[in-house]
């Protein structure tokens, strides 16, 4: 949903890392020790005898007019640069600059409410803050790196170094994920029998939901780490390697679904759909090497990777138990489904199941300059992942070529292909038998002839909705290979062209700042094995083939920069699909698909910065999806809206605004799957759905100077989102009344930051922040929460 998402991404950066990422003496600390590093490097490589030639020979060439103007004095070591200001080393022959800058705080937090949405990226209790950022050179070298701790669950650390055979840069950071339970109240709960200790009281209806875990929060601690090395072989040979890994580990929650489930805590046989939730313990582990290997000779470049990625997993293992009563047809029994005719009373099968994989590509780029003006680019990949749970395998290649033409004066034109393929395996089973905790094999023993009762666990060929499916072993068998469906192969082709023409760029007018581009694409997508089969009637079998879906994207702009201080721009996009992907409920044919035939936008904007201390931006767009047709029918529009400025009256004040608007309207067409005419299984009803989404995203910053010791800040943000549909359409006798009021979203959040900056001498300072952050979902009042939180402290440099 859009409020939802929204408000993900706003409480997606902790306050207290915003609140730590724009401290005045970090920043100014580093800038300075930047500086002073080159121009200190600069000057102690000037020697003695340099320097009093330089000062003759400045003094020779002086004009008249030149007397006002001060000399520049050279020192004549490192030591006499920095000495006066900037205390440092001078160690050796090579001269090694450096610095250090510590900072040291705490937190102090107060929490009113639900941690699960103001605290989703943070760590709420009282904490301590530190950091230490260390820079250095001698002018040939430079290193640089920091370790910061925000808060108890969250730190970063990094390490820059840059040399003349080598350069590093490697990053490394935790936090902690909390993860707010999905509750279960929209279904009936089982409730304890007083009489029976241990079981439950039978629950009216189709539907009951049983969580292991109520009350429980759930959350994962991440660490991701991310390191580029590269350096020269040769003249014209470069290396790089690039390592990425992520880990997670914590608790989540899982849900798992048993249709006809006879629950063995309720007394008799109380058929209902079951939903059970608990709590899983994981431990993800993702790792990613890449070694590559460029060179550049004249016009040709050649460049060569092979990307490795896996994935591995300590996951807590869980089973459920499933005890359904087989499909009945004319009377007769349908084959064996999840063991329930060889085990009366059920069996368990794992669920919550991450397969382990691991994923190898191989890929090469080429890039030529065939001519002044013409450029060629190509890139070639194939590779492949491996699935370690299910024991099979996906292969995939393609590439991606390119043509830039720059030889008409003004224009920049590309035209390109590129071809995507993926190929899969059919795996060996369903479910392996090692994750069975029995003999998958004993369903029957008798063997299978087209003449047997289904009653039996035969194949008899009556015509039947759900086909018969026989192992190696011939006996009907629910984890024989026959029972998998092959998966979707696709290839994807792509022709464009795109080009940029500047018609004025050297007239000293107005007009030279006018570009108009332009972008038209057509693609293909094929697939294999899209074939599904629905039943429309009884003994109507129909099948849809999804083989192919072909596109079409037009793109045009025109953007003028008036001058230094203006520039606006229109933008036009309009997409046009044939027979995009859609979904068939396989007991009646209805379909239905959130994926446009046709789709428009339109983008109007502009940035304005009349003087340096003042800037503006603005961006609006109208969007249109919309699809007509027997497989769905729905409109949608949308309207996008940014707004920003800033503005700095004085050297000591500025002052910054944003606010960003979005809303999406959609009619559309839905059939829900039990919604039956005077139950007629095979005549649904289709009624209009109208949905509406509105999300406002308010910021207005200031930072003020109020002497030179002192710098006061403060900023604040608020979200604001909306969903709803509209109930009219529900109303009874129709199903699911409540579908409207289980759809709707109201939250609110409010973020708020002030503080100030107090410098106490050369190379220290004090900060003080005070953080306030509010949410409020009025849906579900569960996560609703506030927190304060106050952060002091000091840093220095030596």
């Amino acid at each position: 949903m859009i409020a939802r998402r929204w408000m993900a991404e706003f409480h997606r950066s902790p306050a207290r890392a915003r609140a730590v990422a724009d401290e005045t003496a970090m920043e100014h600390g580093r800038k300075t020790l930047t500086a002073l590093v080159l121009v200190a490097w600069f000057a102690s490589v000037v020697t003695a005898a340099e320097a009093a030639d330089n000062r003759s020979d400045r003094a020779a060439f002086r004009t008249p007019a030149s007397t006002d103007i001060p000399e520049v004095k050279v020192a004549e070591s490192c030591e006499e640069f920095v000495a006066a200001d900037y205390p440092a080393r001078c160690d050796g022959p090579i001269h090694w600059l450096s610095q250090t800058a510590l900072r040291v705080g705490g937190w102090t937090a107060v929490v009113d409410g639900s941690r699960n949405m103001i605290g989703e990226y943070q760590d709420l209790r009282s904490s301590p803050f530190w950091d230490v950022d260390h820079l250095g050179t001698d002018g040939v070298r430079s290193l640089d790196g920091f370790i910061t701790g925000t808060d108890n669950e969250a730190s970063r650390a990094a390490w820059n170094y840059a040399g003349p055979d080598v350069r590093a840069d490697v990053e490394y950071q935790r936090f902690i994920h909390n993860l707010s339970p999905g509750p279960l109240d929209n279904f009936p709960q089982l409730e304890t029998d007083p009489v029976t200790p241990g079981d439950y009281l039978p629950v009216p209806g189709d539907f009951v939901a049983e969580d292991l875990n109520v009350g429980q929060d759930y959350a994962m601690r991440v660490q991701q780490l991310n390191a580029r090395f590269q350096g020269d072989l040769t003249d014209k040979i470069r290396w790089r390697l690039n390592v990425w890994g992520m880990r997670k580990a914590g608790e989540r929650q899982v849900n798992s679904l048993a249709n006809c489930f006879n629950h063995p805590q309720i007394a008799g046989d109380q058929r209902q759909c079951h939903l059970l939730s608990r709590r899983q313990q994981i431990d993800w582990l993702t790792m990613e090497l890449e070694p590559v290997v460029e060179g550049k000779w004249e016009s040709l470049t050649v460049s060569y990777s092979r990307p490795m990625r896996s994935f591995n997993q300590n996951d807590q293992s869980l089973m459920r138990l499933h005890n359904p009563l087989p499909p009945i047809y004319n009377r007769e029994a349908m084959p064996p489904q999840l063991g329930s005719e060889a085990f009366p009373g059920g069996a368990f099968y794992p669920y919550a199941v991450v397969p382990e994989n691991l994923t190898q590509t191989d890929k090469l780029k080429l890039g030529a300059d065939l001519t002044d003006g013409l450029h060629w680019y190509g890139m070639f990949y194939h590779g492949s992942t491996e699935n370690q749970h299910r024991n099979f395998q996906r292969d995939f290649g393609g590439f991606d070529l390119r043509l830039t033409d720059r030889t008409i004066e003004n224009l920049k034109w590309t035209t390109y292909g590129k071809l995507n393929y993926e190929t899969n395996q059919l795996p060996t089973v369903l479910i392996s038998g090692e994750q069975l905790t029995f003999d998958r094999y004993d369903e029957t023993d008798i063997e299978c002839t087209w003449s047997d009762s289904r009653a039996y666990g035969g194949c008899g060929c009556a015509p039947v909705v759900v086909p018969c499916v026989v192992g190696e072993d011939g006996v009907p068998d629910f984890f024989a290979s026959d029972a998998l469906v092959p998966l979707i192969d696709y290839t994807r082709t792509t022709l464009g062209v795109n080009g940029r023409w500047t018609p004025f760029r050297g007239d000293p007018t107005w007009r030279r700042g006018l570009a108009v581009y332009g972008r038209y694409e057509h693609r293909w997508l094929h697939r294999e094995n899209a074939l599904s089969n629905v039943t429309l009637a009884p003994g109507v079998v129909a099948d849809y083939d999804q083989q192919k879906t072909g596109s079409d994207i037009f793109h045009a702009g025109v953007s003028q920069r008036w001058s230094r201080a203006a520039e606006t721009f229109v933008r036009f996009t309009t997409r046009h699909d044939s027979q995009p992907l859609f979904g068939a409920r396989s007991s009646n044919g209805t379909t239905n698909s959130s994926l446009p035939t046709h789709t428009d936008l339109v983008e109007i904007g502009g940035t304005w910065t009349p003087t340096p201390a003042f800037l503006a931006n603005l961006t609006f767009g109208i969007q249109n999806r919309a699809q007509h047709s027997s497989v769905a029918d729905f409109d949608e529009d949308s309207y996008p809206l940014t707004v920003s400025f800033w503005y700095a009256p004085t050297c000591a004040l500025s002052f910054s605004a944003g606010y960003a608007y979005f809303t999406n309207w959609i009619q559309q067409a839905v059939t829900l799957g039990d919604d039956m005419v005077n139950d007629a299984a095979y005549a649904p009803v289709t009624r209009y759905w109208d949905y509406g989404g509105r999300s406002e995203v308010w910021s207005v910053g200031s930072t003020y100077g109020w002497t030179p010791c002192v710098r006061l800040r403060g900023d604040v943000q608020y979200v604001r989102g909306r969903n709803a549909i509209d109930s009219t359409v529900f109303d009874a006798p129709h199903l699911w009344p409540e579908v409207a009021e289980l759809a709707r979203d109201t939250m609110d959040s409010i973020r708020l930051s002030a503080g100030f900056d107090y410098q106490l001498g050369h190379g220290a300072a004090s900060y003080f922040r005070y953080n306030y952050v509010d949410y409020n979902d009025a849906v579900r009042v569960s996560n609703n929460g506030a927190a304060h939180l106050l952060l002091a402290g000091l840093s220095g440099r030596y």
